[in-house]
């Protein structure tokens, strides 16, 4: 059973799997499959929407309100969990990897480039600025060259923070490079000749009105800075820092966008705005699943990536909530495999953290888990299919 569950493993792997078991693929045609609803950043490029998920890159038109391509290492990539996403001036895609990887799309050639200058470290977030690209990383923030294609320093003295605190975002106002850490926000002059020097930075903490410490957002609106906290929003107007009203949330930010005026602030779960000409602070709406990450563009439309939901898209005329999954199975454990006389595979999520049971006819795939109401327990380790082509699965503990 086991071996026979590799080979078909094999093969839908190879993308040799259709309607009727046949194979047609030769050396080199393999296809990496992988689940893609956990999207963890969002970048524009002209009406495509850039998203970096658990499962490799996806590219989603939004005209066509639709996904239309889709990148994993069987595609280019190094690796298959990307983590961020920056589109620079010529269309070109920055991609971080959970294993420090940092690929680049070149649009014109359609080829990825790997590039491992920080395969040792862990990328939180990408930052464009005309050629150089700011890497906020777990031991600081580095200054990568993008025409040289090369990381040229790393900066880990960020003034009287310890030495190499993480720094979850980066961001340039003016002639200034601003990181936000573990420990509040450290910033520093460009024009600096040594920005590896402890003495090039100064640091904002709550001795300066910031009282949250860990920062994981920064974005500027209407002469404005915002910070995005994990107690909140904090705003800088006139030299000082101070916490949003009580009506806005005072927990973890997750992203901040700024689009058609407004700035929007994503909680886990819920959606706020901003408008710098009324000073009134909105609550747009409710998200059920976990919020990852955001994007606003100026069509009126706010994007939402989402933990295991994919896709949403918020409405700001109309108030609604679209979702959008990619196709693809609902997880990226196969347990067992089998397949049943129709040449359908059925697949098996795994005993711990599973994701209930998978089917794949060769174009679509249909995934069964205890959320929709479909099966009792997600843990599904075992799958067969009888001789009166009757599909049984196994739990976990389940029965």
């Amino acid at each position: 059973m086991m071996r026979r569950a590799w080979l078909f493993a094999a093969l839908i792997a190879a993308g040799i799997w259709g309607g009727t078991p046949q194979l047609r693929a030769g050396i080199g045609d393999w296809q990496t499959i992988t689940n893609k609803s956990t999207i963890e950043d969002i970048a524009a490029s002209g009406d495509s929407l850039i998203l970096a998920t658990n499962g490799g890159v996806a590219v989603f038109s939004r005209s066509e309100e639709s996904f239309i391509s889709a990148f994993t290492n069987t595609e280019g990539l190094s690796a298959n969990h990307a983590v961020d996403v920056a589109v620079d001036s010529d269309g070109n895609w920055w991609v971080a990897l959970s294993n420090g990887d940092l690929d680049f799309f070149d649009r014109r050639s359609a080829a990825w480039q790997i590039i491992r200058d920080y395969s040792k470290f862990s990328i939180h977030d990408l930052f464009l600025q005309g050629d150089s690209l700011f890497v906020a990383l777990d031991i600081g923030v580095s200054l990568f060259l993008t025409q040289k294609m090369e990381a040229k320093e790393a900066y880990q003295n960020l003034g009287a923070f310890p030495i190499g605190a993480d720094v979850w975002t980066a961001y340039v106002r003016g002639s200034e490079l601003w990181a936000g850490t573990d420990y509040g926000i450290a910033k520093a002059d460009l024009h600096q000749i040594n920005l590896k020097a402890p003495q090039s930075w100064q640091n904002v903490t709550a001795a300066d009105g910031l009282a949250a410490e860990k920062v994981y957002a920064l974005a500027e609106l209407g002469g404005s800075v915002f910070a995005g906290t994990d107690g909140g929003i904090y705003v800088l107007q006139q030299g000082t820092w101070a916490p949003a009203p009580d009506s806005v949330p005072h927990e973890r930010v997750v992203d901040l966008a700024v689009a058609g005026g407004l700035l929007f602030v994503a909680f886990p779960h819920k959606l706020y705005s901003y408008s710098p000409s009324s000073g009134s602070w909105v609550y747009e709406t409710y998200i059920s699943p976990e919020v990852l990450s955001l994007f606003a563009d100026e069509a009126g439309a706010v994007w939402l990536g989402t933990e295991k939901s994919g896709l949403l898209k918020y409405d700001l005329a109309s108030g609604e909530l679209a979702e959008f999954i990619p196709d693809g199975p609902s997880g990226n454990s196969f347990a067992d495999l089998a397949v049943d006389r129709n040449g359908e595979l059925w697949c098996a999520s795994g005993p711990l953290f599973g994701s209930g049971v998978y089917r794949f006819d060769g174009t679509k795939w249909q995934n069964y888990t205890s959320k929709q109401g479909q099966i009792d327990f997600d843990n599904t380790d075992a799958v067969a299919v009888d001789p009166q082509n009757r599909v049984w699965v196994g739990t976990w503990g389940g029965g």
